[in-house]
């Protein structure tokens, strides 16, 4: 280990900040990154399947571990961090399939003579090709920005401005009640990435701001905020869904193992189709309006639904009696013939163990407390919140996913799992 003689100075900057403290002895050694794969700073091309990080010294494998966090601050990582067998100065992680954006990796080490040093620095995958938002087709937005079926993402941006709700705890994640954005969405809540957050700096929850909304094919953040206002009103003006329960009664929200109510919905070929029906079959379920602007809202669910039928057709052994469902919680605007064009797209031609359908009020009234489903109509458009539900043959909740954080390959081996029940 090479002797450092003198104090180094706490070092901050981007695209890497690094907190350590130096030592005067081989005896106070630090373990130091050397470099990383995907490397500091940099863009990819290609999505990686594993973070590698070097160190200047052997680690603890007790006390050494990383993270990778997306720009909403969400953990991505399959959380099997460890050193690697024949070299005890490298950490790894995998990861499944990067959507297209910018990942922070965040370290805690711990050396052999026990001293302790932290840091993280950024990198972004920027891949072409693959499913994503990719601008209107037949009066459906379907994510605001190119075709992916065509060349590499083409980011667009637009001017904004809304009052601030809420801002999460590390200040990636941005809840607006956006204004009208002419030419891409009508007024609506959402929840916006914040790669750079000293964009939010003296920003606090009523604050009148404007900025800017960038969207790529497969995800969006914002930039260049900036403090208006500010709002005095409570509440926004935003009115929820009403689902009336029938004869008073109240439904508490559904746990694994607990059996789905069985409720209408009405089908892209315009059958009305019952939960019922798929009794003998694993259901994996997601919620989605072909009208919702953002590339990683609705479309990612689609996008990740894809991906993960391909996943469990392509095995050998996979079991046969499963099947996807996407249910519009938007029935006025999602016409069959609207949802079995859009269903088209992402199923590729393709409509094997995949159906699109769209549930009436009072269907979104017993599932939308059962399953924790927020869906709130503002004007036009429509706020809400992801889930995705996968059930066992006998219709009980076997998994349930929250927000847009899964991964095909979580589905494909939870929809597997379930059939075999």
């Amino acid at each position: 280990m090479k002797t450092i003689t003198k104090i180094i100075r706490t070092v901050s900057f981007y695209p890497a900040v690094i907190l350590f403290f130096a030592a005067q002895s081989q005896a106070w050694a630090h373990a130091f990154l050397d470099h990383a794969d995907p490397k500091v700073g940099s863009t990819v091309t290609t999505q990686p399947t594993e973070i590698k990080l070097w160190f200047t010294q052997n680690l603890e494998p007790a006390f050494s571990s990383f993270v990778v966090k997306d720009a909403r601050g969400k953990e991505v990582d399959k959380k099997d961090a460890h050193l690697d067998a024949s070299n005890n100065s490298l950490l790894i992680v995998s990861v499944p399939p990067l959507p297209n954006g910018t990942y922070t990796v965040t370290w805690h080490v711990t050396s052999v003579d026990t001293h302790r040093t932290q840091g993280h620095f950024k990198f972004t995958v920027k891949a072409g090709g693959g499913m994503g938002g990719m601008g209107n087709m037949q009066g459906m937005n379907m994510g605001g920005a190119e075709s992916t079926k065509g060349p590499a993402s083409t980011l667009k941006s637009y001017s904004a401005s809304g009052v601030v709700e809420k801002l999460t705890p590390d200040r990636h994640t941005a809840t607006i009640n956006t204004d009208k954005i002419p030419d891409y969405m009508e007024a609506m809540t959402m929840d916006y990435p914040v790669p750079n957050t000293n964009e939010l700096d003296g920003i606090s929850a009523g604050d009148k701001i404007s900025f800017t909304l960038v969207v790529s094919n497969d995800t969006d953040w914002i930039q260049g905020v900036h403090r208006t206002g500010h709002s005095n009103a409570g509440m926004t003006n935003s009115m929820p869904m009403q689902m009336n329960m029938s004869h008073g009664a109240t439904m508490t929200e559904l746990n694994d193992g607990d059996l789905l109510p069985n409720g209408a919905l009405t089908s892209e070929d315009g059958r009305e189709i019952h939960f019922s029906d798929f009794r003998g079959e694993a259901l994996a379920f997601t919620f989605f309006y072909t009208r919702c602007p953002l590339p990683n809202y609705c479309p990612l669910m689609n996008r990740n639904f894809a991906a993960a039928r391909k996943l469990i057709v392509s095995k050998p052994d996979a079991p046969t009696n499963w099947e996807f469902l996407s249910i519009s919680f938007d029935p006025d605007s999602d016409t069959p013939q609207t949802l079995a064009a859009y269903g088209g797209y992402y199923r590729d031609g393709d409509p094997h163990h995949w159906l699109f359908a769209s549930a009436p009020t009072n269907t979104l009234a017993v599932l939308a407390p059962a399953l924790d489903l927020m869906v709130i109509r503002e004007g036009a458009s429509i706020s809400h919140n992801l889930r995705t539900v996968v059930l066992d043959p006998q219709g009980r909740i076997f998994r349930q996913f929250d927000g847009n954080q899964w991964t095909p390959n979580q589905l494909a081996n939870a929809v597997t799992q379930a059939a075999r029940l």
